[in-house]
Protein backbone atom coordinates (compact mmCIF):
# COMPACT_ATOMS: atom_id res chain seq x y z
CA UNK A 1 0.00 0.00 0.00
CA UNK A 2 1.00 3.66 -0.34
CA UNK A 3 2.02 5.82 2.63
CA UNK A 4 3.60 9.22 3.13
CA UNK A 5 6.51 8.83 5.54
CA UNK A 6 8.82 11.26 7.30
CA UNK A 7 12.35 10.06 6.57
CA UNK A 8 14.37 13.02 7.92
CA UNK A 9 13.66 15.74 10.51
CA UNK A 10 14.05 19.40 9.59
CA UNK A 11 12.31 22.65 8.73
CA UNK A 12 11.11 21.50 6.34
CA UNK A 13 11.59 17.80 6.94
CA UNK A 14 11.91 15.24 4.19
CA UNK A 15 8.81 13.26 3.24
CA UNK A 16 8.52 10.44 0.73
CA UNK A 17 5.59 8.61 -0.84
CA UNK A 18 6.49 4.96 -0.36
CA UNK A 19 5.22 1.45 -0.88
CA UNK A 20 4.96 -0.15 2.57
CA UNK A 21 3.60 -3.49 3.80
CA UNK A 22 -0.09 -3.58 4.63
CA UNK A 23 -0.76 -3.67 8.40
CA UNK A 24 -2.01 -6.84 10.09
CA UNK A 25 -4.82 -6.83 12.65
CA UNK A 26 -3.50 -8.21 15.93
CA UNK A 27 -5.87 -9.52 18.62
CA UNK A 28 -8.18 -6.69 19.73
CA UNK A 29 -7.29 -4.52 16.70
CA UNK A 30 -8.97 -3.54 13.44
CA UNK A 31 -7.70 -2.35 10.07
CA UNK A 32 -9.23 0.96 8.96
CA UNK A 33 -9.29 2.03 5.31
CA UNK A 34 -8.38 5.70 5.67
CA UNK A 35 -10.86 8.09 4.03
CA UNK A 36 -9.70 11.32 5.69
CA UNK A 37 -6.80 12.30 7.93
CA UNK A 38 -6.35 15.70 9.56
CA UNK A 39 -3.11 17.69 9.82
CA UNK A 40 -2.40 18.48 13.47
CA UNK A 41 0.34 20.60 15.03
CA UNK A 42 1.73 17.34 16.43
CA UNK A 43 2.65 16.44 12.84
CA UNK A 44 4.65 19.67 12.53
CA UNK A 45 6.45 19.02 15.82
CA UNK A 46 7.24 15.52 14.56
CA UNK A 47 8.64 16.99 11.37
CA UNK A 48 10.85 19.46 13.29
CA UNK A 49 11.94 16.92 15.95
CA UNK A 50 10.26 19.21 18.45
CA UNK A 51 8.62 16.50 20.55
CA UNK A 52 9.94 15.61 24.04
CA UNK A 53 10.41 11.96 22.99
CA UNK A 54 12.67 10.49 20.28
CA UNK A 55 10.76 9.16 17.28
CA UNK A 56 12.48 6.54 15.12
CA UNK A 57 12.29 7.15 11.38
CA UNK A 58 10.81 6.47 8.95
CA UNK A 59 7.42 7.24 10.51
CA UNK A 60 3.98 7.59 8.93
CA UNK A 61 2.38 10.71 10.52
CA UNK A 62 -1.32 11.41 10.92
CA UNK A 63 -3.24 11.08 14.16
CA UNK A 64 -6.71 12.31 13.16
CA UNK A 65 -8.18 9.41 11.20
CA UNK A 66 -11.64 8.61 9.86
CA UNK A 67 -12.53 5.73 7.56
CA UNK A 68 -14.13 2.31 7.15
CA UNK A 69 -13.19 -0.95 8.84
CA UNK A 70 -11.89 -3.53 6.36
CA UNK A 71 -10.64 -6.23 8.75
CA UNK A 72 -11.11 -7.18 12.41
CA UNK A 73 -8.66 -9.09 14.59
CA UNK A 74 -9.30 -11.85 17.05
CA UNK A 75 -11.55 -11.05 20.02
CA UNK A 76 -13.21 -8.03 18.38
CA UNK A 77 -16.96 -8.47 18.84
CA UNK A 78 -18.55 -5.03 18.43
CA UNK A 79 -17.21 -4.03 15.01
CA UNK A 80 -17.69 -5.36 11.48
CA UNK A 81 -16.07 -4.65 8.09
CA UNK A 82 -17.81 -1.68 6.50
CA UNK A 83 -18.47 0.19 9.77
CA UNK A 84 -17.77 3.94 9.51
CA UNK A 85 -15.48 5.02 12.33
CA UNK A 86 -13.26 7.72 13.75
CA UNK A 87 -10.11 6.82 15.69
CA UNK A 88 -9.12 8.39 18.99
CA UNK A 89 -5.58 9.67 18.50
CA UNK A 90 -4.51 8.71 22.01
CA UNK A 91 -4.37 4.91 21.81
CA UNK A 92 -5.07 4.13 25.46
CA UNK A 93 -4.49 0.72 27.04
CA UNK A 94 -7.92 0.31 28.68
CA UNK A 95 -6.41 -1.48 31.68
CA UNK A 96 -4.45 0.97 33.86
CA UNK A 97 -5.95 2.79 36.86
CA UNK A 98 -6.73 5.91 34.83
CA UNK A 99 -8.40 4.02 31.99
CA UNK A 100 -10.58 2.14 34.48
CA UNK A 101 -11.75 5.52 35.86
CA UNK A 102 -12.63 6.80 32.39
CA UNK A 103 -9.63 9.17 32.29
CA UNK A 104 -8.01 7.70 29.17
CA UNK A 105 -6.07 10.89 28.42
CA UNK A 106 -3.88 10.09 31.46
CA UNK A 107 -3.27 6.47 30.38
CA UNK A 108 0.05 5.17 31.68
CA UNK A 109 0.74 3.07 28.58
CA UNK A 110 -0.80 5.17 25.82
CA UNK A 111 0.63 5.55 22.33
CA UNK A 112 -0.01 8.56 20.12
CA UNK A 113 -1.15 7.59 16.64
CA UNK A 114 1.25 8.97 14.03
CA UNK A 115 3.97 9.54 16.64
CA UNK A 116 4.69 6.33 18.53
CA UNK A 117 3.14 4.10 15.85
CA UNK A 118 2.41 4.65 12.18
CA UNK A 119 -0.59 6.86 11.55
CA UNK A 120 -3.14 7.79 8.94
CA UNK A 121 -1.10 9.33 6.11
CA UNK A 122 -1.52 5.94 4.46
CA UNK A 123 -4.16 3.87 2.73
CA UNK A 124 -4.75 1.72 5.81
CA UNK A 125 -3.91 1.84 9.51
CA UNK A 126 -4.09 -0.71 12.35
CA UNK A 127 -5.60 0.55 15.63
CA UNK A 128 -7.03 -0.97 18.85
CA UNK A 129 -10.78 -1.54 18.56
CA UNK A 130 -11.34 0.15 21.94
CA UNK A 131 -10.23 3.50 20.46
CA UNK A 132 -12.94 3.58 17.79
CA UNK A 133 -16.02 5.82 17.69
CA UNK A 134 -18.90 4.94 15.39
CA UNK A 135 -19.80 7.69 12.89
CA UNK A 136 -23.47 8.51 12.30
CA UNK A 137 -24.48 8.51 8.65
CA UNK A 138 -24.94 12.28 8.72
CA UNK A 139 -21.30 12.96 9.64
CA UNK A 140 -18.82 12.92 6.74
CA UNK A 141 -15.25 11.67 7.02
CA UNK A 142 -13.60 15.08 6.54
CA UNK A 143 -15.58 16.64 9.40
CA UNK A 144 -14.84 13.72 11.67
CA UNK A 145 -11.10 13.79 10.96
CA UNK A 146 -10.99 17.50 11.67
CA UNK A 147 -12.62 16.97 15.09
CA UNK A 148 -10.94 13.76 16.26
CA UNK A 149 -8.09 15.36 18.25
CA UNK A 150 -8.80 19.10 18.23
CA UNK A 151 -12.52 18.65 18.95
CA UNK A 152 -12.04 16.19 21.79
CA UNK A 153 -9.39 18.45 23.35
CA UNK A 154 -11.77 21.41 23.24
CA UNK A 155 -14.67 19.34 24.59
CA UNK A 156 -12.58 18.05 27.50
CA UNK A 157 -11.26 21.44 28.56
CA UNK A 158 -14.67 23.13 28.36
CA UNK A 159 -16.96 20.48 29.86
CA UNK A 160 -14.61 18.59 32.20
CA UNK A 161 -11.90 21.03 33.27
CA UNK A 162 -13.71 24.39 33.15
CA UNK A 163 -17.19 22.83 33.55
CA UNK A 164 -18.73 25.58 31.41
CA UNK A 165 -22.48 25.78 31.81
CA UNK A 166 -25.31 27.66 30.12
CA UNK A 167 -24.99 31.49 30.20
CA UNK A 168 -21.25 31.41 31.09
CA UNK A 169 -18.92 33.84 29.28
CA UNK A 170 -15.98 32.06 27.63
CA UNK A 171 -12.74 33.63 26.40
CA UNK A 172 -11.05 31.46 23.75
CA UNK A 173 -7.38 32.25 23.18
CA UNK A 174 -6.35 31.54 19.59
CA UNK A 175 -9.85 31.22 18.22
CA UNK A 176 -8.62 30.66 14.65
CA UNK A 177 -6.77 27.45 15.57
CA UNK A 178 -8.26 23.99 15.30
CA UNK A 179 -8.83 23.65 19.05
CA UNK A 180 -9.96 27.28 19.30
CA UNK A 181 -12.54 27.07 16.51
CA UNK A 182 -13.89 23.83 17.98
CA UNK A 183 -14.06 25.45 21.44
CA UNK A 184 -16.08 28.38 20.06
CA UNK A 185 -18.62 26.06 18.47
CA UNK A 186 -18.91 23.88 21.58
CA UNK A 187 -19.27 26.87 23.91
CA UNK A 188 -22.01 28.27 21.66
CA UNK A 189 -23.98 25.06 22.09
CA UNK A 190 -23.54 24.49 25.82
CA UNK A 191 -26.96 24.14 27.42
CA UNK A 192 -28.72 23.13 24.20
CA UNK A 193 -30.28 19.81 25.12
CA UNK A 194 -31.24 17.29 22.41
CA UNK A 195 -34.83 16.08 22.44
CA UNK A 196 -33.62 12.53 23.05
CA UNK A 197 -31.85 13.71 26.23
CA UNK A 198 -34.99 15.52 27.37
CA UNK A 199 -37.04 12.34 27.00
CA UNK A 200 -34.46 10.21 28.81
CA UNK A 201 -34.18 12.61 31.75
CA UNK A 202 -37.96 13.00 32.07
CA UNK A 203 -38.49 9.21 31.98
CA UNK A 204 -35.73 8.76 34.56
CA UNK A 205 -37.60 11.30 36.70
CA UNK A 206 -40.83 9.29 36.43
CA UNK A 207 -39.02 6.11 37.48
CA UNK A 208 -37.18 7.84 40.34
CA UNK A 209 -40.36 9.48 41.65
CA UNK A 210 -42.24 6.18 41.64
CA UNK A 211 -39.41 4.23 43.30
CA UNK A 212 -38.86 6.93 45.93
CA UNK A 213 -42.53 6.84 46.90
CA UNK A 214 -42.57 3.06 47.30
CA UNK A 215 -39.03 2.16 48.31
CA UNK A 216 -36.43 4.92 48.07
CA UNK A 217 -33.17 5.08 46.07
CA UNK A 218 -34.71 6.66 42.97
CA UNK A 219 -31.54 8.74 42.72
CA UNK A 220 -29.84 5.58 41.46
CA UNK A 221 -31.87 6.06 38.27
CA UNK A 222 -31.59 9.80 37.72
CA UNK A 223 -28.00 10.33 38.90
CA UNK A 224 -26.40 7.75 36.55
CA UNK A 225 -28.61 9.03 33.71
CA UNK A 226 -27.27 12.57 34.11
CA UNK A 227 -23.66 11.38 34.42
CA UNK A 228 -24.05 9.18 31.33
CA UNK A 229 -25.31 12.21 29.39
CA UNK A 230 -22.16 14.15 30.25
CA UNK A 231 -23.06 16.11 33.39
CA UNK A 232 -20.26 16.44 35.98
CA UNK A 233 -21.01 14.37 39.14
CA UNK A 234 -21.49 17.34 41.47
CA UNK A 235 -23.76 19.10 38.94
CA UNK A 236 -25.72 15.86 38.52
CA UNK A 237 -26.09 15.50 42.32
CA UNK A 238 -27.36 19.05 42.79
CA UNK A 239 -29.67 19.07 39.76
CA UNK A 240 -31.08 15.72 40.83
CA UNK A 241 -31.78 16.89 44.39
CA UNK A 242 -33.59 19.99 43.13
CA UNK A 243 -35.67 18.03 40.60
CA UNK A 244 -36.73 15.23 42.95
CA UNK A 245 -38.38 17.66 45.38
CA UNK A 246 -41.51 17.62 43.20
CA UNK A 247 -41.67 13.83 43.33
CA UNK A 248 -41.24 13.92 47.09
CA UNK A 249 -44.23 16.25 47.39
CA UNK A 250 -46.53 14.02 45.31
CA UNK A 251 -45.31 10.84 47.04
CA UNK A 252 -45.79 12.31 50.52
CA UNK A 253 -49.25 13.61 49.61
CA UNK A 254 -50.22 10.17 48.33
CA UNK A 255 -49.27 8.67 51.72
CA UNK A 256 -50.87 11.43 53.83
CA UNK A 257 -53.39 9.06 55.49
CA UNK A 258 -50.62 6.82 56.80
CA UNK A 259 -48.91 9.82 58.43
CA UNK A 260 -51.80 10.17 60.87
CA UNK A 261 -50.90 9.51 64.52
CA UNK A 262 -47.12 9.74 64.00
CA UNK A 263 -46.55 13.32 65.12
CA UNK A 264 -45.27 12.29 68.55
CA UNK A 265 -42.21 10.80 66.81
CA UNK A 266 -41.98 13.02 63.76
CA UNK A 267 -41.73 16.17 65.89
CA UNK A 268 -38.29 14.87 66.94
CA UNK A 269 -37.27 13.27 63.67
CA UNK A 270 -38.09 16.29 61.50
CA UNK A 271 -35.57 18.67 63.19
CA UNK A 272 -32.96 15.90 63.10
CA UNK A 273 -33.47 15.46 59.36
CA UNK A 274 -33.38 19.21 58.68
CA UNK A 275 -30.16 19.77 60.64
CA UNK A 276 -28.52 16.68 59.16
CA UNK A 277 -29.46 17.75 55.62
CA UNK A 278 -27.89 21.16 56.20
CA UNK A 279 -24.65 19.55 57.35
CA UNK A 280 -24.65 17.14 54.40
CA UNK A 281 -25.24 19.94 51.89
CA UNK A 282 -22.31 21.87 53.33
CA UNK A 283 -20.10 18.79 53.08
CA UNK A 284 -20.96 18.30 49.38
CA UNK A 285 -19.74 21.79 48.62
CA UNK A 286 -16.50 21.35 50.59
CA UNK A 287 -15.46 17.68 50.41
CA UNK A 288 -14.59 15.41 47.47
CA UNK A 289 -17.54 13.25 46.45
CA UNK A 290 -15.44 10.08 46.77
CA UNK A 291 -15.44 10.50 50.57
CA UNK A 292 -19.05 9.27 50.73
CA UNK A 293 -18.92 7.06 47.63
CA UNK A 294 -16.57 4.68 49.44
CA UNK A 295 -18.91 4.13 52.40
CA UNK A 296 -22.26 4.16 50.56
CA UNK A 297 -22.16 0.45 49.54
CA UNK A 298 -21.34 -0.60 53.12
CA UNK A 299 -24.19 1.52 54.51
CA UNK A 300 -26.61 0.13 51.95
CA UNK A 301 -25.69 -3.49 52.77
CA UNK A 302 -26.29 -2.81 56.47
CA UNK A 303 -29.58 -1.08 55.69
CA UNK A 304 -30.84 -3.98 53.57
CA UNK A 305 -29.88 -6.39 56.33
CA UNK A 306 -31.92 -4.39 58.83
CA UNK A 307 -34.90 -4.33 56.47
CA UNK A 308 -34.76 -8.14 56.20
CA UNK A 309 -34.46 -8.82 59.93
CA UNK A 310 -36.70 -5.92 60.94
CA UNK A 311 -39.74 -8.13 61.73
CA UNK A 312 -37.63 -10.34 64.02
CA UNK A 313 -36.29 -7.31 65.84
CA UNK A 314 -39.82 -5.97 66.23
CA UNK A 315 -41.03 -9.32 67.55
CA UNK A 316 -38.15 -9.48 70.02
CA UNK A 317 -38.89 -5.93 71.22
CA UNK A 318 -42.61 -6.78 71.54
CA UNK A 319 -41.89 -9.81 73.73
CA UNK A 320 -39.55 -7.83 75.97
CA UNK A 321 -42.17 -5.11 76.39
CA UNK A 322 -44.84 -7.65 77.33
CA UNK A 323 -42.52 -9.38 79.82
CA UNK A 324 -41.79 -6.05 81.52
CA UNK A 325 -45.48 -5.18 81.70
CA UNK A 326 -45.33 -2.41 79.09
CA UNK A 327 -47.44 -1.93 75.99
CA UNK A 328 -45.95 -3.52 72.86
CA UNK A 329 -46.38 -0.15 71.20
CA UNK A 330 -44.24 1.59 73.81
CA UNK A 331 -41.02 3.22 72.56
CA UNK A 332 -38.50 3.84 75.32
CA UNK A 333 -36.49 7.04 75.61
CA UNK A 334 -33.34 5.17 74.64
CA UNK A 335 -34.92 3.82 71.47
CA UNK A 336 -36.35 7.23 70.66
CA UNK A 337 -32.93 8.86 71.13
CA UNK A 338 -31.37 6.20 68.90
CA UNK A 339 -34.08 6.77 66.29
CA UNK A 340 -33.53 10.55 66.30
CA UNK A 341 -29.75 10.19 66.13
CA UNK A 342 -30.04 7.69 63.27
CA UNK A 343 -32.39 10.07 61.46
CA UNK A 344 -29.82 12.86 61.92
CA UNK A 345 -27.01 10.74 60.43
CA UNK A 346 -29.17 9.70 57.48
CA UNK A 347 -30.04 13.38 57.00
CA UNK A 348 -26.32 14.16 56.67
CA UNK A 349 -25.95 11.36 54.15
CA UNK A 350 -29.07 12.45 52.25
CA UNK A 351 -27.95 16.07 52.06
CA UNK A 352 -24.64 14.92 50.61
CA UNK A 353 -25.47 12.06 48.26
CA UNK A 354 -29.30 11.41 48.49
CA UNK A 355 -29.13 7.91 46.94
CA UNK A 356 -30.88 5.20 48.98
CA UNK A 357 -31.58 7.43 52.00
CA UNK A 358 -35.17 6.16 51.97
CA UNK A 359 -34.02 2.56 52.34
CA UNK A 360 -31.78 3.56 55.24
CA UNK A 361 -34.63 5.37 56.98
CA UNK A 362 -36.90 2.35 56.60
CA UNK A 363 -34.11 0.14 57.97
CA UNK A 364 -33.62 2.25 61.10
CA UNK A 365 -37.34 2.55 61.78
CA UNK A 366 -37.86 -1.19 61.16
CA UNK A 367 -35.27 -1.99 63.80
CA UNK A 368 -36.56 0.47 66.41
CA UNK A 369 -40.30 0.95 65.96
CA UNK A 370 -43.29 -1.39 66.45
CA UNK A 371 -44.89 0.06 63.31
CA UNK A 372 -46.61 -1.09 60.14
CA UNK A 373 -44.44 -0.97 56.99
CA UNK A 374 -46.80 1.35 55.12
CA UNK A 375 -46.84 3.85 58.00
CA UNK A 376 -43.04 3.78 58.18
CA UNK A 377 -42.95 4.30 54.42
CA UNK A 378 -45.14 7.40 54.82
CA UNK A 379 -42.76 8.81 57.44
CA UNK A 380 -39.82 7.96 55.20
CA UNK A 381 -41.36 9.92 52.31
CA UNK A 382 -41.88 12.99 54.48
CA UNK A 383 -38.38 12.94 55.99
CA UNK A 384 -36.72 12.32 52.61
CA UNK A 385 -38.71 15.20 51.14
CA UNK A 386 -37.50 17.54 53.88
CA UNK A 387 -33.88 16.50 53.31
CA UNK A 388 -34.23 17.13 49.58
CA UNK A 389 -35.81 20.54 50.20
CA UNK A 390 -32.96 21.62 52.47
CA UNK A 391 -30.37 20.33 50.02
CA UNK A 392 -32.11 21.99 47.07
CA UNK A 393 -32.33 25.35 48.86
CA UNK A 394 -28.68 25.15 49.91
CA UNK A 395 -27.50 24.30 46.40
CA UNK A 396 -29.65 27.04 44.89
CA UNK A 397 -28.32 29.71 47.25
CA UNK A 398 -24.66 28.70 47.25
CA UNK A 399 -24.16 27.12 43.82
CA UNK A 400 -26.96 28.43 41.59
CA UNK A 401 -24.71 28.50 38.51
CA UNK A 402 -23.60 24.88 38.95
CA UNK A 403 -27.14 23.48 38.70
CA UNK A 404 -28.48 22.43 35.31
CA UNK A 405 -31.92 23.96 35.58
CA UNK A 406 -33.12 22.33 32.37
CA UNK A 407 -32.27 18.88 33.75
CA UNK A 408 -33.72 19.73 37.16
CA UNK A 409 -36.96 20.91 35.56
CA UNK A 410 -37.34 17.73 33.49
CA UNK A 411 -36.70 15.57 36.55
CA UNK A 412 -39.24 17.62 38.50
CA UNK A 413 -41.98 17.09 35.92
CA UNK A 414 -41.23 13.38 35.61
CA UNK A 415 -40.89 12.74 39.34
CA UNK A 416 -44.12 14.61 40.11
CA UNK A 417 -45.99 12.09 37.96
CA UNK A 418 -43.90 9.18 39.20
CA UNK A 419 -44.41 10.07 42.86
CA UNK A 420 -48.16 10.05 42.45
CA UNK A 421 -48.09 6.71 40.61
CA UNK A 422 -45.78 5.16 43.20
CA UNK A 423 -47.93 6.26 46.11
CA UNK A 424 -51.16 5.21 44.38
CA UNK A 425 -50.01 1.65 43.75
CA UNK A 426 -47.47 1.28 46.56
CA UNK A 427 -50.10 1.74 49.26
CA UNK A 428 -51.81 -1.42 48.02
CA UNK A 429 -48.76 -3.64 48.67
CA UNK A 430 -48.76 -5.97 51.64
CA UNK A 431 -46.01 -5.43 54.27
CA UNK A 432 -44.18 -8.53 53.00
CA UNK A 433 -44.41 -7.42 49.37
CA UNK A 434 -43.27 -3.91 50.27
CA UNK A 435 -40.31 -5.29 52.23
CA UNK A 436 -39.40 -7.56 49.29
CA UNK A 437 -39.61 -4.59 46.91
CA UNK A 438 -37.28 -2.57 49.15
CA UNK A 439 -34.71 -5.36 49.31
CA UNK A 440 -34.88 -6.03 45.56
CA UNK A 441 -34.52 -2.40 44.52
CA UNK A 442 -31.84 -1.90 47.15
CA UNK A 443 -29.83 -4.84 45.81
CA UNK A 444 -30.08 -3.44 42.28
CA UNK A 445 -29.06 -0.03 43.58
CA UNK A 446 -26.08 -1.55 45.38
CA UNK A 447 -24.94 -3.18 42.14
CA UNK A 448 -25.25 0.12 40.28
CA UNK A 449 -23.38 2.03 42.96
CA UNK A 450 -20.50 -0.41 42.76
CA UNK A 451 -20.36 -0.52 38.97
CA UNK A 452 -21.10 3.09 37.79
Amino acid sequence: MKAIQLVAHGTPGKFELRDVPEPNAAAGEVIVQVQSCGLNHLDLWLEEAGLPIPVPLPRTPGGEVAGRIVEVGGGVMDWRPGDRVAVQSNLFCGECEYCRRGEESFCLRAEMLGIERDGGFAEKVAVPARTLTRLPEGVDFDTSAALTLAGSTAMHMLTKRAQVRENDWVLVIGGASGVGSAAIQIADRVGQMPVSHMILIALAGVGAGAINAVVGSGTLITFPTLVALGYPPVTATMSNAVGLVAGGVSGTWGYRRELGGQWHRLRWQIPASLIGAGVGSWLLLHLPERVFEKVVPVLLVLALGLVVIGPRIQEWARRRAEQSGQSPEHVSRRRMATLVFGTFLIGIYGGYFTAAQGIMLIAVMSALLPEDMQRMNAAKNLLSLLVNIVAAVAYTVVAFDRISWAAAGLIAVGSLVGGWLGAHYGRRLSPTALRAAIVTVGAIGLYRLVTI
